[in-house]
């Protein structure tokens, strides 16, 4: 719909008071003649969101030997009609248009932006000034939206919204210390729970591993090398310990620092992941050289018959080993830890609500499910059962199905992707 808008001229507009003045509204050149002939100018202070332009009048008195032209100033760019079309100005009365021209020539006139009008008050020889008593605009704004797209809730935020939803709090109504303790367990405890529904819901990231040598150390008389990342214990001293051969192998090297107990000790072929990381998307190997090369993901049983994992070259696959602190295991084991870099995509759990001013990191679609599914397991508590309660578990259940059904291929969230013996397929 075109919005029509009376402008009339201010003190608040932007000319030169020594050759224009503004009385009433009405703007006109200093009535001292000879008026001035460099063609001063007036622009509006307001500007207006113009998509594309309706119709431009004037109201205005211009005797013999004076004129009124205008551009649209974008920003600090003049636009104007050239005969042809809607082109940039030099900001010159020479590149401006009669009103006459500018509505004439309307239907072209697409903007997309705010403008601001300049109107050049000419007089031939200063004997005869215009006056310009006002402009009428007619134009179809621009759709005027936010340009954001970060809309997101805080712990505390999601945790009203669910007791609102059970009547507990008015919207002016503060909740308590203990109320907001226990909305934040039963909230963190059911984006937990969901994982065991197969509702995977987590953030893809990009990692980088720099690779580091393996540590050989000194048991006596004989060297050893790490094979396998752990904490040294008796258990697993080189040499005489009962797991040893699971984390040593003898070294050609001739070790310097001798074996310690309660030293974390790393191999060159086993990366510890961080704790949150739920599975490896793809992975590669960055060589120094530039190229790259894919690591192919392999089970547990096939990566146990390769032999020594200590057989040097250039990885091509990993095992993925899901625990508490997930790890991967190289093959071959680089032959040096200069030579090459591990890229990967990785799946992480959602972080925990822990403060109140903590904002979900799960993409917007799930934040109805938080509040439906955590006015759920809050409803109880506040005396709401059979019918109420089926209605809240129903709308709970639609928010996450609708959630759920979202295709998230090129996003940064993933849902329910079959992990079924995650711990024996390498991420797979």
């Amino acid at each position: 719909m075109a919005e029509r808008k009376e402008i009339v001229f201010s003190a608040n507009d932007t000319f030169d008071g020594a050759k224009i003045e503004v009385v009433g509204g009405i703007a006109k050149l200093i009535n001292v003649p000879p008026y001035a002939t460099g063609d001063p100018t007036i622009i509006t202070e307001k500007s207006y969101n113009v998509k594309t332009l309706e119709g431009f009048f004037e109201n205005s008195t211009k005797p013999t030997g004076s004129e009124i032209k205008y551009t649209f100033l974008a920003g600090t760019q003049d636009k104007y009609w050239d005969g042809n079309d809607w082109v940039n100005s030099d900001g010159t009365y020479n590149q401006s248009n009669l009103a006459t021209e500018i509505d004439d020539n309307r239907i072209t006139a697409i903007f997309n932006s705010d403008v601001q009008i300049k109107a050049f008050l000419h007089s031939d020889d200063g004997t005869q000034t215009p006056i310009l008593t006002n402009i009428t605009l007619l134009y179809t704004p621009t759709a005027q939206t936010s340009a954001s797209y970060d809309f997101n809730l805080t712990r505390n935020r999601i945790i009203e919204l669910a007791y609102e939803n059970i009547g507990v709090k008015s919207s002016t109504q503060a909740l308590t210390p203990e109320q907001y303790t226990r909305g934040s367990d039963l909230l963190n405890a059911m984006v937990k729970n969901w994982a065991a529904e197969e509702i995977y819901i987590w953030n893809q990231k990009w990692i980088t591993i720099p690779l580091a040598v393996s540590d050989i150390r000194l048991v006596g008389s004989t060297s050893y090398i790490c094979i396998r990342n752990h904490t040294a214990s008796l258990r697993n001293k080189p040499g005489s310990g009962d797991e040893w051969k699971s984390y040593w192998e003898e070294a050609s090297e001739t070790a310097t620092i001798n074996w310690a107990i309660e030293i974390n000790y790393h191999s060159i072929n086993n990366y510890n992941l961080d704790t949150n990381v739920i599975d490896i998307e793809v992975s590669r190997i960055k060589q120094s050289s530039g190229g790259y090369t894919i690591l192919h993901p392999i089970a547990r049983d096939d990566y146990f018959s390769l032999g020594s994992p200590l057989i040097g070259g250039e990885p091509t696959r990993y095992f993925f080993n899901k625990k508490l602190q997930s790890e991967m295991f190289l093959y071959p084991a680089p032959e040096n830890a200069t030579d090459y870099t591990i890229e990967m995509f990785v799946y992480t759990y959602p972080e925990d609500y822990d403060t109140g001013s903590n904002y979900s990191d799960l993409l917007q679609e799930w934040l109805e499910p938080l509040i439906f599914g955590l006015s759920v397991r809050l409803a109880p508590q506040a005396g709401i059962f059979e019918a109420q309660l089926k209605d809240l578990k129903d709308l709970a259940k639609e928010a996450k199905e609708i959630a759920r059904k979202s295709d998230h291929e090129f996003g940064d969230l993933q849902v329910q992707p079959d992990l079924k013996g995650v711990t024996n397929y390498g991420g797979r």
